[in-house]
């Protein structure tokens, strides 16, 4: 019944959050998590200062709009929170705690909005 459904949430979540990691190892299209290089670094605007490292893949921002530093930092950052959401539904999973697990789930869902905000450039209010 419910438990079931729930499971195969929580199965679809992993399987996403490793689809996510590997297309950023592999091919970078989307920069879902902020490895080394940031999007920024084709745009015009320049690289955030905080990316200390430029020697990665530089094919990264073909496919993402043009950020600047703070929108940037700002998706960097929600994708991360995420990310950091999703492993820890994961690791309530695997520790039989179904309620957190769902509770944590539901809170890397509801950065989504903010995420595709932040992707189209928009200002985002990370402050909740």
């Amino acid at each position: 019944g419910g438990e079931q459904n729930f499971m195969g949430v929580l199965e679809t979540a992993m399987k996403l959050a490793n689809q996510d990691a590997d297309a950023d190892a592999d091919e970078d299209e989307e920069p879902q998590k902020p490895s080394t290089q940031p999007a920024v670094q084709k745009s015009r605007a320049p690289a955030p200062p905080k990316a200390s490292s430029a020697a990665g893949t530089p094919t990264g921002s073909t496919n993402a709009p043009k950020l600047g530093g703070k929108a940037q930092q700002q998706l960097d950052f929600l994708t991360m929170r995420r990310q950091q959401f999703v492993k820890a539904a994961l690791r309530s999973k695997e520790m039989k705690d179904m309620q957190g697990a769902a509770q944590h789930l539901r809170n890397a869902k509801g950065l989504d909005p903010m995420i595709t905000a932040a992707k189209a450039g928009l200002p985002v209010d990370i402050t909740k």
